[in-house]
């Protein structure tokens, strides 16, 4: 296993604005061109979702209208806290546990691979 990856950015909204922003409106600001499925073929999806609930999923819709399951939601508190396991191409047994921690000015990401396994 390698160690977590811990990154903090600074923003200016409170935490129910941020996390709204950064759930609902993933397709506004994820680099869909270059970071999803359909780049591979030179192209940006057509769009990203997040499923909001546990047990969701977030999904690009290909630049050909496929569905790809990128992740697995393991945690959903709005405003508070999103985790997911990311196994964007690959096979969801390898996953990469993503945490996102919502508090006043800050968003926190924590990365560790492989997904801990309760």
């Amino acid at each position: 296993m390698t160690d977590p990856i811990e990154k903090a950015v600074d923003v200016p909204l409170p935490p129910i604005e941020a996390f709204d922003l950064f759930t609902t409106q993933i397709d506004t600001w994820w680099p869909s061109e270059i970071h999803s499925t359909s780049a591979g073929d030179r192209r940006p999806a057509r769009s990203i979702d997040i499923e909001p609930y546990e047990g969701g999923q977030i999904i690009e819709t290909r630049h050909d209208g496929r569905k790809t399951p990128w992740a697995t939601i393991t945690k959903w508190s709005r405003g508070k806290r999103f985790t997911f396991d990311w196994h964007v191409g690959r096979d969801p047994k390898n996953a990469t546990q993503v945490d996102v921690i919502f508090t006043p000015s800050t968003i926190c990401l924590l990365y560790i691979s492989p997904s801990p396994r309760d």
